[in-house]
């Protein structure tokens, strides 16, 4: 074991060289613009299933044309948006970072706090007060785009966009020009931590009213719909949330459910990713990104297509149009790239943060073991065993299969393990001791370990069976789990410099940050992995 923990210490440190020696051999004039794009829930199998019907200018032009990874992984859990948008940019995972989930309990404070949720800090904008109190300040380290502003002196332009508040703050960092995202008025919002007031461009693209406009759309399939023979055969079917009146089969009438449901119901729509393009648009051409010598950097996350696959799930023909749409979504900003950027002159990469599980009703109905887990059945549970056992209630809060207890008394944490272990859908249950001995092997131990922090998270850690989902309801899917159809994601790179090619070589989340560091000639986010994507950085 000593020995196997000297050799890692070793290529760890040499590692740590190659910025200042392998690369340095090899300097090349850094892309004008980097832009990022995160699918929020996208499954790497989406590329193979969905391939027949992309058209050859989007998804299929990057893997053609470009550099495709096809065994890019999440190194730890949870796998939930919050810390997988952080550790794409920060190259780090949430026992560095900080980002332990979107929302996770504090013993201190007796209540659960939110990933970007500042109450110091106030909208700007058009929206709910509460929807504008966000800033990256719970994120500890440095992120690529703060490493590029210290860099530049701040000169480099750094934005982040998404429908999603968390979304856009986090990839965006502490320094950012700017981060927007959607509020529940159907306008595009941001924080005072950012700016005192909205760029006039965004102020005008607002009164456009382009989501009211979205949603007076009829959503129905791209093409016909007998040729989604990669979903569910039948359009209305029990996996799915009954979303459309009742029912949750195509054609949705837009203009009638949002009168129902509010401007925020276009989250639950591809035009969400419509929206969100033509935003990416208009902010490059207004921000003047990539006209000038120093890079710039713009972050989008597509979360369109992770509300959709909540509520209908990854076999439904609702996800499948998704990603249709999706690709044609793609197609037109690479060719607005191309034309306004220039080819040679900027980098694009996709992944996701992470990936989604099968629906565990369907997968019971096809004599697979597999269900929905509650945890608030569980902590009523290990409440009433509590009361029974110790006279009191021990468990304070179980969220994101972390369990606090109100004592640390290592008997006690022990004798709750052990209950929880009885349960069906728990396959493992660690506590604070065990992850800091998890041996090289175990990698279940070890992506628990690094997204776990000594001082925030639960007294106990519980690992769910393959196919078991946390959630409340028995529609759609979730993910959180450390098996492959949550953590096994796509990873592309296209543009400057980047070469034509593919690798079946298992690769981490947490090169990402590193690879554009090497890509721009800035330096690495102060807590990331320094081991980057070698192939495209030859």
């Amino acid at each position: 074991m000593k020995n196997r923990l000297f050799l890692f210490s070793l290529v760890r440190h040499l590692l740590l060289l190659l910025p200042f020696w392998a690369f340095g051999q090899k300097q090349q004039k850094a892309p004008k613009l980097v832009v990022g794009i995160v699918v929020d829930q996208m499954r790497a199998d989406y590329l193979d299933r969905f391939a027949s019907g992309f058209s050859s200018k989007g998804f299929n032009k990057l893997i053609h044309n470009g550099y495709q990874y096809k065994n890019m992984q999440y190194n730890y859990v949870p796998t939930y948006t919050a810390p997988g948008h952080a550790s794409i940019y920060t190259g780090t995972t949430p026992s560095v970072h900080g980002i332990l989930a979107n929302d996770w309990y504090s013993k201190d404070t007796k209540t659960s706090s939110y990933c970007t949720q500042d109450t110091r800090y106030q909208i700007v904008g058009e929206g709910k007060t509460k929807e504008g109190q966000m800033s990256p300040l719970k994120l500890r380290t440095t992120n690529f785009a703060d490493e590029l502003e210290i860099q530049t002196n701040k000169k480099a332009k750094t934005f982040g966009i998404s429908l999603k508040d968390r979304g856009a703050i986090l990839p965006a960092g502490h320094m950012a020009d700017g981060a927007f995202w959607l509020a529940s008025s159907g306008d595009f919002i941001s924080s005072t931590f950012y700016m005192q007031k909205l760029p006039t461009w965004l102020e005008e693209f607002n009164k456009q009213n382009l989501t009211e406009a979205y949603l007076s759309k009829t959503w129905n399939t791209l093409n016909p719909i007998e040729s989604y023979q990669q979903s569910y055969p039948l359009d209305n079917n029990p996996f799915e949330a009954r979303n459309n009146h009742g029912k949750s089969n195509f054609p949705y009438n837009l203009d009638s459910l949002s009168q129902k449901k509010g401007l925020d119901f276009i989250k639950q729509t591809p035009f969400g990713n419509d929206l969100l393009t033509q935003l990416a648009k208009k902010l490059i051409v207004e921000e003047n990104l990539g006209k000038d010598q120093v890079t710039d950097f713009l972050s989008i996350s597509y979360s369109a297509t992770d509300y959709i696959g909540h509520m209908y799930g990854p076999r439904s023909i609702e996800i499948q149009d998704t990603y249709l749409r999706l690709d044609l979504n793609l197609a037109g900003l690479i060719s607005f790239l191309e034309k306004t950027v220039g080819k040679d002159n900027f980098v694009l990469f996709l992944t996701a943060d992470h990936g989604a599980a099968e629906n565990p009703t369907f997968l019971s109905q096809n004599h697979f073991p597999s269900d929905f887990s509650s945890s608030d059945a569980i902590k009523k549970s290990l409440n009433e065993f509590s009361t029974s056992t110790f006279g009191q209630s021990l468990v304070e809060d179980i969220s994101n299969q972390n369990v606090y207890l109100s004592s640390t008394d290592p008997k006690t944490v022990e004798t709750f393990k052990q209950e929880l272990l009885k349960r069906e859908e728990i396959l493992r249950v660690f506590d604070k001791e065990d992850l800091q001995k998890c041996s090289v092997q175990d990698q279940a131990c070890l992506k628990v370990f690094m997204g776990y922090d000594l001082k925030q998270s639960g007294d106990l850690y519980y690992q769910l069976k393959a196919g078991y989902v946390e959630g409340e309801y028995t529609f759609g899917t979730s993910h959180g789990t450390n098996y492959l159809y949550d953590s096994w994601v796509p990873m592309l790179w296209y543009g400057k410099s980047i070469p034509k090619g593919n690798s079946y070589q298992k690769v981490e989340i947490t090169s990402i940050a590193s690879t554009l560091s090497h890509l721009t000639g800035v330096n690495l986010p102060n807590g990331a992995s320094p081991i980057p994507l070698l192939e495209i950085l030859d």
